[in-house]
């Protein structure tokens, strides 16, 4: 298996300018409703990626 395009550095600049995962998503130029969506945010969980600031997409708060 060869290595991530989604980078710690790359993840860390996406979710610095988001106020949700989609907006995240959306700088990567990932479909928020795509199945890539719970592999990134596993990833930005696995390398410690801060999103404290984060808000949950209202899509997905019901």
């Amino acid at each position: 298996m060869g290595a991530s395009t989604y980078t710690k550095e790359r993840l860390e600049e996406a979710a610095r300018g988001a106020r949700t995962l989609s907006e995240a998503l959306g700088t990567l130029g990932v479909d928020p409703g795509s199945s890539t969506r719970s592999y990134i945010r596993e990833r930005m969980r696995k390398l410690e990626v801060d999103t404290s600031h984060s808000t949950r997409s209202p899509e997905r708060s019901a």
